[in-house]
């Protein structure tokens, strides 16, 4: 039992650290406004472009995540303002672009492109919850996994599949 206590223990310290030393390196912003509690309530998708025209504010970003498939594996799908999110967030750019990044295009995490045997120019077949199913082409890959997970499209592509658009969290950057 002592054990078990010690490995959770030290599991928990490390998983705390790691995503302490994300959001250390990684997140250029100034404040993540999130959900509060567990109610089940999500952020409007209005409330980043809302927040950016604050004086006080240089840029936005809001994010949201949806279940999807491709070849019958369930994944988990990020949607966010791809073009803006190096403003807020470093995802640690490996390989592609953000410049023009755009509906129909994904963004993978280099673990997921070499899982999958995939790289820039693959088109990912994906079914969204909707029902129907996006070819996507992939225009970037990036190191960063654990904020925004193993998939990154576009905000709008992400809100044409799901029944009522919300955003998980906003990353806030200040005017310096």
């Amino acid at each position: 039992g002592t054990a078990v206590v010690g490995l959770f223990t030290t599991f928990g310290a490390s998983i705390k650290q790691s995503i302490n030393d994300t959001v250390s390196e990684n997140f250029s912003g100034d404040l993540v406004i999130l959900p509060e509690g567990f109610s089940g309530a999500m952020l409007s998708p209005d409330l980043p472009g809302a927040i950016a025209e604050l004086p006080e504010v240089s840029s936005a970003v809001g994010a949201a995540f949806s279940p999807a498939l491709i070849d019958e594996d369930t994944v988990e799908v990020t949607g966010t303002q791809v073009s803006a999110l190096g403003e807020v967030f470093d995802i640690g750019l490996t390989d592609g672009t953000f410049d023009g990044f755009g509906d129909g295009d994904l963004a993978v995490s280099e673990k997921y492109a070499d899982d999958h045997d995939l790289s820039l120019g693959s088109v990912v077949p994906m079914a969204f919850a909707d029902g129907t199913t996006s070819d996507l082409t992939i225009a970037a890959s990036y190191e960063d996994r654990m904020t925004f997970g193993d998939l990154i499209v576009t905000d709008d592509e992400l809100a044409r599949h799901v029944a009522q658009g919300s955003l998980t969290v906003v990353l806030v950057d200040l005017v310096a």
